[in-house]
Parts: structure tokens; sequence; C-alpha cells
């Protein structure tokens, strides 16, 4: 994505189509956009300071109370695009059905490993996805009208409840389910008993042997999930970076300022 380099998706407006409704967009991220909006309030006059602050520090695990997760140093002076790219996003960024394949490959084309591609992943410990996202999963993965055979039963009946064959698109549901509040190795404990709610997810476990040990390993050693997650991250973050005098530091991250 070219939006907010960080986290986030760039809303739709007149002339310019954003990223955020895209299939894999984030969700889950109404603590974020409350962050955003006290600090405007509080900071007006400062406005472009506190909210660099605010994404720093959300970088860093530090904005919700209680989610815990690693730390790391953040490289700063990184701004924001003028514009946003759907074609771009959807031509860079994973599918929720994607193959593993398909994922390594993405993330080979940003210089990113496989290492980086199981760590990352991680990151789906917290937040939230939509029904549509993963329904296939539940009613007819390969086209022939039957379940994905990698995605535990008792958890998929669960799932079609709220998660109908048609219809509830936009349904919400965890993608840890043990732990959806908490920065921790859940994910990868959940992938080892077949609850990864997105094929994207299960894959890592059923795929490849390579990615099956980092799974197995980072469910099993929490600190060095951290460690490596945390090398990912500052490894992403400098993919292509827009730097002064490119872009601005904006006031609401899900739009431009004066543009």
């Amino acid at each position: 994505m070219v939006a907010c380099k960080i986290v986030f998706n760039f809303e739709d407006k007149e002339r310019t189509r954003g990223e955020k409704e895209l299939l894999g967009a984030i969700e889950g991220s109404k603590w974020i956009k409350r962050w955003e909006l006290l600090l405007q309030m509080l900071f007006s006059v400062l406005a472009d300071t506190a909210i660099r602050l605010m994404r720093e520090m959300e970088s860093k695990g530090g904005i919700k109370p209680g989610t815990g997760g690693p730390s790391w140093e953040v490289p700063l002076g990184r701004r924001d695009s003028l514009d946003a790219s759907v074609q771009g996003s959807n031509n860079n960024l994973p599918a929720p059905n994607s193959t593993l394949s398909s994922i390594i490959t993405k993330f080979k084309l940003q210089g990113l490993d496989i290492v980086d591609v199981v760590a990352l992943s991680g990151a789906h410990t917290i937040g939230d996805t939509r029904c549509v996202s993963f329904r296939q999963r539940l009613y007819n993965q390969s086209g022939n009208g039957v379940p994905d055979f990698s995605l535990n039963p008792a958890y998929a009946a669960g799932l079609r409840t709220k998660c109908p064959s048609s219809g509830g698109d936009q349904n919400l549901f965890f993608l840890d389910l043990v732990t959806p509040f908490k920065f921790d190795n859940q994910y990868f404990k959940n992938l080892l008993v077949y609850n990864g709610i997105l094929n994207s997810d299960e894959v890592l476990f059923t795929q490849s042997a390579q990615t099956m040990e980092l799974v197995k390993l980072y469910a099993e050693n929490n600190e060095l999930f951290f460690e490596q997650f945390a090398k990912s991250m500052v490894k992403m973050g400098n993919i292509s970076p827009l730097t002064w005098p490119m872009g601005e530091i904006r006031k609401n991250c899900r739009r431009v300022n004066h543009h």
C-alpha cells in the first residue's frame, strides 16, 4: 500500500478509491481511531507531531493497555503518501484465501523471506476478520461444495452460526479465538490444532515443512516469536519509505491533509 505507511488503509474519497474496504483490509482498529481523535483534540496546535508520536507508540505495542507484545526502535522521519492504490494493494498484499506459494512470492518481491512471512503473520494474534474473508472454507473450499479439510470441524461449526453461506459478509470474528485482545503466540498454537480462521493463516502449518517448523517453534517459544517479529517489522518498515520532502504527515491517517 502507498497510503499511511504504518498500519492503516486509505478511505474512499470523491476522486480516489481507497484501500480501506479491500477484502483483506485491517479490521478492529476502532481503539486506534479513538486515540487519533483524542490526540487531535488535545494537541491541535501540534497535531502533526502528536499523530506521528501516536503512530510510533502504536508500532511499539504501547497504545492499547494490556495488549502486551514486543517493542522495537522505530525508524523516524517517515511520511505518508498523497494518494492510494487499490491496484497496488491487490497486487502486493496476499488475499485471505491465498496459497502459501503466492504469499511467499509477494513477500519475496518486497525483500522479505520465509521467516518474515511466518513471524509477521503472527500479527493476527489480535484483530478481527470478516465473514466474507473465510466463508469459502466453511462451505466450498475447492469448488466442490466441501468445507476445508484443514479447518477444525468443531471450530467451523461455531463459525457457521454467524457466517452463513450467503449474507452476513461484514460480520466480524476474532482472528485469535483464545486470546483476541492479547499480543502473544497463541496464534501459532491455534494453527497447530487447525484453528486458523483464514486460509492464508492455516497454510503456514499445512503447505510447507519449513513454515510448519517455524509455526511449531513460535508456538513453543513466545520470546523467540517476539524477537523475530520485532526484527521483521523493522525490515518491513524499510520497504521504500517516504521521507522529506516527499509526502506529508497526515493529521487524519485515513485521508490526506489538503488535497
